[in-house]
């Protein structure tokens, strides 16, 4: 079953989105891990502390994901926050949009922590989305499907934002509601 999204479509003032020549669409991934920075696996256990107590190098990471966003025309982010406790209150989706100056942004919160943790997943995007769709996926709650139509009749598009589950079989299941 789909519903409306139930985050926002925000625009930050940058000028409309600009065609580029070869006239392709630059589309981007990214878990960004709510601005957690990791060198190597034992930062997992280290710093996980991080995914519940905000911490100062988190601002200076995202403003570092910001960057790498501008060649970009639209960016599917997966573990972000929504403004929470862990996050000093930020929208790390509303953020990353400013930053990057990207005019459209939405925001799919999938699980409250109370004021600890907001855990969504976001789209960032230089084209307007025509419709939005927020879908809950099978197996225990917190993980959704974000869905972002473009375009209409011939060479309409549909961006779908999600972090699968990790257990093999739940993930099939998802997979499976997704098809």
């Amino acid at each position: 079953m789909s519903t409306t999204a139930s985050g926002s479509t925000s625009s930050t003032g940058s000028p409309p989105f600009q065609s580029h020549r070869d006239r392709r669409l630059r589309l981007l991934s990214y878990n960004i891990q709510t601005g957690i920075s990791y060198d190597h696996y034992g930062h997992y256990l280290t710093r996980s502390w991080q995914h519940v107590i905000p911490h100062g190098a988190r601002r200076k990471n995202l403003d570092g994901i910001a960057a790498r966003l501008s060649g970009y025309d639209v960016v599917a982010l997966q573990e972000s926050d929504a403004g929470s406790l862990r996050t000093g209150y930020t929208n790390q989706t509303e953020y990353l949009a400013r930053r990057s100056n990207f005019p459209y942004w939405l925001d799919q919160t999938n699980r409250r922590l109370g004021h600890f943790a907001r855990h969504s997943n976001g789209l960032l995007s230089r084209l307007p989305p025509l419709k939005v769709t927020s879908h809950k996926l099978p197996g225990l709650p917190g993980r959704g499907a974000l869905v972002a139509e473009f375009g209409k009749a011939h060479g309409s598009m549909a961006v779908f934002v999600l972090h699968l589950a990790l257990g093999t079989a739940t993930r099939l299941r998802q997979i499976d509601y997704l098809s």
